[in-house]
């Protein structure tokens, strides 16, 4: 979601699916790959302003060259989506280059703002964990943030009647994080869990079920201490940091079904487990839970 008031931008850390966000560009002609024109589209685009998407999509339309249809001359007509986190930058690009001819062709392209369809039925959604890092470095700078496991356990997932019989097990991993802002001041955390299936008859499958089922609890985590953070940019220079204390943890369980349920953390216990090394070669869930945990903090 994002707000605007006077010259006061509120961007927070969730997919922007603002309606003044989106722009729409169409009189894209010429010879090119759908991939070539991506990346110059986002080169040029993000010089105004940083970009969460960049999208190029071929029209099946003819071209038409000096009034007369020319399918034959390999030129192909394009549109694009482009969409910003910020609706200052859209607007700036939209009024800074519609009707420029970009791609050196003498060919100029229009812009309008785009009314994009919410694949998410109106409910807002996290930013990716790699999104977030890419929306907090431009606006707060490289290494003005560090993210830390506070916790993390592991349990087993007991099968239900109707997969008794079936030979696959399950993991799922609760991960908690904090998110540490030292320079405005600012603490945050977010609660993830990821769970993952391995197969009971092959126990070497086990380990790289909990691998999974931990970077995605932490990923989830992370994205939940950094959706709390509000970005409060002041006449398109100075950057305040909030804090939205109502935001609730969005669990997102990543299982065969792709299962998806908003859940309201308030408070978790944490306890502090000890980790010996285990030379047996199986796993022990009690030192397991402790390991993950040192692991994760080596990550970040």
């Amino acid at each position: 979601m994002l707000a605007m008031a006077s010259n006061i931008e509120i961007i927070e850390f969730k997919i922007p699916e603002c309606k003044e966000n989106n722009l729409y560009v169409t009189g894209i002609k010429g010879c090119y790959e759908e991939g070539e024109l991506e990346m110059k589209f986002h080169e040029i685009f993000s010089k105004l302003g940083l970009l969460y998407d960049v999208q190029i999509k071929s029209s099946n339309f003819p071209v038409i060259v000096d009034n007369e249809e020319e399918p034959e001359t390999g030129v192909k007509s394009y549109y694009a989506f482009i969409k910003y986190y910020s609706t200052t930058a859209a607007n700036k690009a939209r009024h800074t280059l519609t009707g420029k001819p970009l791609l050196g062709n003498n060919q100029p392209i229009s812009i309008k703002v785009s009314t994009p369809k919410n694949p998410f039925g109106g409910r807002e959604y996290n930013l990716p964990i790699s999104k977030c890092r890419e929306l907090a470095n431009y606006y707060l700078g490289f290494n003005a943030y560090n993210i830390s496991v506070t916790s993390i356990t592991l349990d087993e997932i007991e099968p239900d009647e109707e997969t008794a019989a079936s030979t696959d097990k399950g993991v799922r991993c609760t991960c908690i994080a904090t998110l540490q802002i030292p320079g405005y001041e600012i603490q945050t955390e977010g609660i993830g869990i990821g769970e993952a299936s391995y197969s009971n008859s092959d126990r070497s499958t086990k380990g790289p079920a909990i691998g999974k089922a931990r970077k995605v609890a932490y990923g989830r985590a992370s994205e939940n201490a950094f959706s709390k953070v509000v970005l409060v940019i002041v006449g398109n220079s100075k950057v305040m940091v909030e804090v939205n204390n109502t935001q609730a943890d969005l669990l997102t369980f990543i299982n065969d079904n792709e299962q998806q349920e908003i859940i309201q953390v308030n408070q978790l216990e944490v306890e502090e487990v000890e980790f010996e090394e285990n030379c047996d070669g199986d796993i022990d869930d009690s030192e397991l839970d402790a390991q993950l945990l040192l692991d994760l903090e080596q990550d970040v």
